[in-house]
């Protein structure tokens, strides 16, 4: 499309949009970058088109494009590509299949499936998964296998929505911070438990937040009289200690870390209103797609943070680490209750 050479693919781009922000206020990739800032402030989808403008930006001048250039051409291949050839050394466009829409599976009337055994095969065909109607859209999940497709990387990464049924997601990036007391050996629990210094969980609205998550954060949260679970005899066990509530400050520390957090994210797009009923049976405009796009993160931390807010009222009915100890030692009775007997001198 550039000219800088001939290329089997010239007469395909030249069939795109050269503007295809103007053709479709779906492909937020390439909305000017003022209207990104603007319409998109406070939003976790606004941090990762920072981050690819800012790839595509150091990029530009080793490929020897203008301007512009190789941002449409890395917008073009993401909006393009369909799973499974859609990542890593095996990215590819397909003409034709490229057209195919995003439906969940069930409201699907297609699938994308690549010939040849056990799904080798280096082709890729779509196969209608019932009657497809003359006039009607072809549809198929797009959803990568083992994950969430949520509402903002259905937009970022296929600029495409599906209102009849939203997946609000948010993704969570918790580090070990380089403060943290006890740091390294919270690294080699975490680590023992085939986890990074950094782990990213992705939060769903109307679900608690991931086992994962919790465990994490008590862990990391560790310190005073219950850093003894640090201690290298109790290494092999520390990480299932976690799964379960530590002790009161420990939970409470972490429920008010969170909720501060979700309520601070909420603030920045414009609070927990941003959550309201949703009207729109399209998405004919940038200010729809952002309005969307806050739409969906603010449900997702609305809902963490009321489970977290939950928790906190909660704390006295939880039962802990030591009490469950003590209950596994048959030193406190199912109702709490101490066995020992001072008549009898014994437990």
């Amino acid at each position: 499309r550039a000219g800088l050479g001939p290329s089997a693919w010239a007469e395909y781009s030249r069939c795109l949009p050269a503007d295809e922000a103007a053709a479709t206020p779906l492909n937020v990739l390439l909305w000017p970058e003022a209207e990104q800032e603007r319409l998109l402030e406070g939003t976790q989808l606004l941090q990762t088109v920072r981050s690819y403008r800012a790839y595509v930006a150091s990029e530009e001048e080793r490929c020897g494009l203008g301007p512009g250039e190789l941002l449409w051409a890395f917008a073009a291949v993401r909006t393009h590509r369909r799973p499974p050839l859609d990542d890593g050394p095996e990215l590819a466009v397909v003409p034709l299949l490229d057209l195919i829409r995003h439906a969940p599976s069930d409201l699907s009337n297609a699938a994308l499936k690549r010939p040849g055994m056990f799904g080798a095969g280096r082709p890729l065909r779509a196969e209608a998964a019932r009657d497809i109607e003359a006039g009607e859209i072809v549809t198929c999940d797009l959803t990568p296998a083992g994950a969430f497709l949520g509402d903002g990387a259905l937009l970022l990464d296929y600029a495409q929505a599906y209102l009849a049924r939203q997946v609000p997601t948010y993704e969570l990036v918790l580090p070990v911070p380089e403060d943290c007391e006890f740091r390294d050996d919270k690294v080699d629990i975490l680590e023992t438990a085939e986890l990074g210094e950094e782990m990213i969980f992705t939060l769903l609205a109307g679900q608690d937040p991931p086992q994962e998550l919790l465990a994490t954060l008590r862990l990391l949260g560790l310190k005073g009289k219950d850093a003894f679970l640090l201690e290298s005899v109790f290494r092999r066990e520390a990480w299932g200690f976690c799964q379960a509530p530590i002790s009161m400050d420990n939970e409470r520390e972490m429920c008010e870390a969170m909720l501060g957090s979700a309520r601070a994210a909420l603030e920045a797009m414009g609070g927990a209103e941003a959550a309201g009923a949703w009207e729109r049976t399209k998405l004919d405009s940038r200010e729809a797609v952002a309005a969307f796009v806050r739409r969906s993160e603010a449900r997702v931390l609305t809902s963490f943070a009321e489970w977290f807010s939950t928790r906190l009222q909660d704390l006295s009915k939880l039962e802990y680490y030591q009490e469950k100890r003590l209950k596994d030692l048959n030193l406190l009775d199912a109702s709490g209750q101490s066995t020992y007997s001072e008549a009898d001198d014994v437990w």
